[in-house]
């Protein structure tokens, strides 16, 4: 089987054949940008981000990277000024339901739809706050391990499909709640109160700062300052703390 990506033409391995465009391009150091996809899990298809340009049988389209297996003769462009201007819109479209407050984000410095921004030149044309009347009222921090801010929150899938992986639970999912999709625990409760194991593997998962370990530094600090209270530090052997 023969492939050409960007001009390049390579002979595929059996592994290589079984493998879809954006798998490919990657192992090839081939750069397509992408926002939901994890091979792990099977995680692709929900941010629309990985789009490119093929060549087929005389037929030129454009599609996403993540869904497309290789195919003899297939010619893919990831380069081009048309899949390059789609692929802005598409986050553009995606920071413009995104609290894009990067200051006081705890993914700052290490975010991945921030990269993508930067290196699209892309900008939010709306501003987020305008669309949600209660800013405060997208966190849920009610669980005791983890925080869920839905201001942050670009719908990827990828912590879903990390937690079915990694623990077979499914605790958190892609739910409609009152007439809007979300991502929350399952029947919206708190993550203790469904099978969660709380690894907190839906939280490495996550692109941006939708997901975060629920903080008790706050509560440490208060208490240290209470003359009334003692507070103890228990060595774990099993956390190895």
């Amino acid at each position: 089987m023969k492939v050409t990506l960007n001009e390049q033409e390579y002979i595929l391995t059996p592994e290589e054949e079984e493998m879809s465009v954006l798998e490919f391009a990657t192992m090839k150091d081939v750069y397509i940008p992408s926002l939901c996809f994890l091979k792990e899990c099977g995680n692709s298809g929900k941010c629309g981000v990985c789009r490119v340009e093929i060549e087929q049988d005389g037929k030129v389209k454009s599609t996403l990277a993540c869904r497309l297996k290789m195919t003899d003769g297939l010619v893919i462009r990831t380069d081009t000024e048309q899949t390059l201007e789609q692929t802005k819109k598409t986050v553009i479209k995606i920071l413009n339901k995104h609290d894009f407050k990067c200051g006081t984000c705890i993914r700052n410095g290490d975010c991945e739809l921030l990269a993508l921004a930067g290196k699209l030149r892309a900008r939010p044309e709306l501003k987020y706050e305008d669309s949600v009347d209660d800013l405060q009222a997208q966190i849920d921090s009610r669980s005791v391990g983890i925080t869920i801010n839905r201001n942050k929150c670009i719908l990827c899938g990828r912590c879903a499909a990390m937690c079915l992986e990694k623990t077979s639970t499914g605790s958190i999912k892609l739910q409609k709640i009152d007439g809007k999709r979300i991502m929350a625990p399952i029947d919206n409760v708190r993550f203790e109160d469904t099978n969660c194991l709380l690894y907190g593997q839906c939280v490495n998962a996550c692109p941006v700062g939708a997901l975060h370990e629920t903080t008790e530094i706050e509560k440490v600090e208060a208490a240290l300052d209470d003359d009334n209270k003692q507070v103890f530090y228990v060595k774990s052997s099993i956390l190895g703390l």
